[in-house]
């Protein structure tokens, strides 16, 4: 089962205390997160650490070390771990939020269902820990009433059980995800949803029987069999009143859809699968080039910016028809690569907000080219429905107390139509950097005609935190964690949660050397600093394919673009520079330690939005929907008003 975090108001106090529990897990080891690995040397970090835990991390190969990084693989016996150790590696693995991608859209339209329909909860047993869990199977029917829905070529998939959409409430093998202290209690939640699933599950499937049986021509019944079967039937009907709202909570959605979304002619470029399966099978091993966009979309992206935009346009574009009209202004949108996609190929209208001149400027020239090869298709097939409307485009600073009338009239200025609309929108962003995440929550939740906000955040060491004694401080959020004491994350903690564990295992599992770069940048920050220390911690330029060059060669490029810098040869050749880079792989075990904290903070981060959002009054859920190997800043948070809040 792969899962997601939905906070309600039946699970908020264990959420709360597994933040806070999170939040002192991180202050007990801030002598670690508040380092940087390039003062390795400079502040002798190896000595800092517990003498017994530098007695078996030393003895670790790198494809151990790996392994130390990862959930669910068991350490060496063979070597004496200390508890503490132990401890930490265990505790923090608790206090991780799921980082492993869901295979489908489904925990999504689960969870819009909800919003927008609030149809009648299941009991009070199955939503008293709504973590939705979503089933790691191809769930989409090989049908045409789901399978086209607007942007990428259809595909099949090697899995052909798609009888219904997962989006049933479950809580299964959550118990690693939460705190210990939480698990007994868990536990016995745990038993009372998944009876109730299983009730759903199984009076879904009766319904289904029932409505194939009443529509069963009776010259199939078989000879001798009719009373049977009429009695069968009219069991069906006295059961169908009581059982049919279970099911319809799966196929509202969809229906829903399907009447809002009924068009005659469909261009080419419009057609996407409700699936995904996983980036493997989406990219191809040749070019890495995504096998379901159209060739009109994979211009000028890389394979990582395909995966995102591909995944996160079929969820914007589901919200957008689902809560807010068909509208969507895209936040920091940048040279429109999202945009372009969620507006010509699912026909959504897109304003887009950047701040840069020469983003927009480039993101007109790419629709244009868009719209250039859809005029040679064309030429081939007369008969093509027209294009939907373009992106529109526009120059916008957004600040965190801007005025939610202000922010209306840019969007209708942008596109004056939308006012006719009551420019009902929502909001969207693509790993908006720093501050621009919490600043899209802060509108949203003060701007009545914004209805749903969908946002993938990044750089979390550029949000304004308490200490910058702001107004609007994107770290901590919500008054919960203000409240909290130790909720401090500095610089470098934060900084170090955008770093990519799942990719620097991978390096690990191939072998260290070509991680020694870690190294050599701290060594070279000890020479720096002995003869200029006014540059501590100056930004050196980045050195491709540095572990293949000697150390001389890789500082020669670092400091390049560093005025009047000439580094002493001799230091550079220094039987103490030579001892520092025999230590490379204690840099490297110092970092892996670090980066073991990095997903706690980041769950920190993004459970504190959602208890902004809940303190709202608003409902939100944050599921991995990118391929972390791929696109580590992998979770998107979607906050959809009930109607019953507009």
């Amino acid at each position: 089962m792969y899962q997601s975090v939905q906070i309600s108001k039946t699970n908020i106090e264990a959420w709360r205390e597994f933040t806070n529990s999170a939040v002192k897990f991180l202050d007990h080891y801030r002598s670690l997160l508040d380092t940087y690995v390039l003062d390795f040397f400079t502040e002798d970090l190896w000595s800092q650490l517990n003498p017994k835990w530098r007695a078996v991390l030393e003895l670790l190969t790198p494809l151990e070390l790996a392994n130390f990084l990862s959930s669910g693989t068991p350490l060496k016996q063979s070597y004496v771990w200390p508890l503490s150790l132990q401890a930490l590696r265990t505790t923090a693995f608790t206090y991780t939020l799921p980082r492993k991608s869901v295979s489908s859209v489904d925990p999504f339209l689960s969870y819009l269902n909800q919003q927008i329909q609030k149809v009648e909860p299941l009991s009070d047993t199955a939503q008293s820990f709504e973590i939705r869990c979503c089933d790691d199977r191809n769930t989409m029917k090989d049908s045409d009433d789901v399978k086209r829905v607007e942007g990428v070529k259809s595909y099949e998939t090697d899995n052909k059980d798609f009888s219904k959409l997962s989006s049933v409430t479950s809580a299964e093998n959550f118990e690693a995800d939460v705190p210990a202290k939480h698990i007994e209690e868990l536990s016995k939640k745990q038993g009372e949803v998944s009876g109730n699933v299983m009730e759903v599950d199984k009076e879904c499937k009766d319904l289904v029987n029932c409505d194939v049986m009443q529509n069963m021509n009776y010259r199939e019944i078989p000879k001798g069999r009719e009373t049977e079967t009429h009695n069968s039937i009219s069991k069906c009907e006295e059961n169908m009143n009581s059982s049919r709202h279970l099911c319809e909570q799966e196929k509202d959605l969809k229906a829903y859809i399907d009447t809002k979304d009924t068009r005659n002619l469909i261009h080419p470029i419009q057609q996407m699968s409700v699936t995904w399966g996983d980036a493997a099978s989406e990219l191809s091993a040749a070019a890495g080039q995504h096998k379901l966009l159209q060739h009109v979309f994979r211009r000028h992206l890389k394979p990582k910016k395909q995966h995102e935009i591909a995944r996160l346009a079929l969820i914007a574009g589901q919200v957008a028809r689902g809560a807010c009209d068909g509208v969507m202004i895209d936040v920091g949108s940048g040279q429109g690569h999202l945009s372009r996609l969620l507006a010509y190929g699912h026909n959504v209208r897109v304003v887009c907000l950047e701040a840069q001149d020469e983003f927009i400027n480039g993101a007109k020239k790419f629709d244009n080219q868009l719209e250039m090869a859809v005029e040679k298709m064309k030429r081939r097939q007369s008969s093509l429905p027209a294009l939907p409307p373009a992106p529109r485009h526009t120059v916008c600073l957004l600040e965190p107390h801007m005025n939610p009338q202000t922010f209306r009239e840019v969007v209708t200025k942008a596109w004056p139509e939308l006012e006719s609309r009551g420019a009902v929108c929502g909001l969207l962003g693509l790993h908006t950097c720093g501050n621009l995440a919490p600043t899209m929550l802060r509108i949203f939740t003060n701007m009545s005609t914004c209805r749903a906000v969908v946002s993938v955040g990044c750089c979390y060491m550029k949000l304004d935190t308490m200490s910058n004694e702001t107004e609007y401080p994107g770290y901590p959020m919500s008054k919960f964690v203000q409240s909290l004491p130790g909720n401090t994350l500095s610089y470098e903690a934060r900084e170090v949660a955008c770093h990519a564990i799942e990719m620097y295992t991978k390096r690990l599992q191939l072998g260290a050397d070509n991680l020694k770069v870690h190294c050599y940048r701290a060594c070279l920050e000890e020479i720096i600093i002995k003869h200029w220390p006014q540059l501590r911690h100056a930004g050196l330029r980045s050195v491709n394919h540095a572990h293949e060059m000697d150390f001389a060669q890789y500082c020669m490029q670092a400091v390049s673009r560093l005025q009047n810098i000439k580094l002493p040869e001799e230091d550079l050749r220094s039987e103490q520079t030579k001892h520092n880079l025999s230590k490379w792989m204690q840099v490297v075990i110092y970092y892996s330690l670090r980066l073991l904290l990095a997903p706690v903070v980041e769950s920190v981060v993004l459970l504190d939005r959602l208890l902004f959002l809940y303190e709202k009054e608003v409902e939100s859920i944050l599921i991995p929907a990118f391929d972390p190997q791929l696109s580590p800043r992998n979770h998107i948070l979607v906050a959809v008003k009930p109607h019953n809040k507009i």
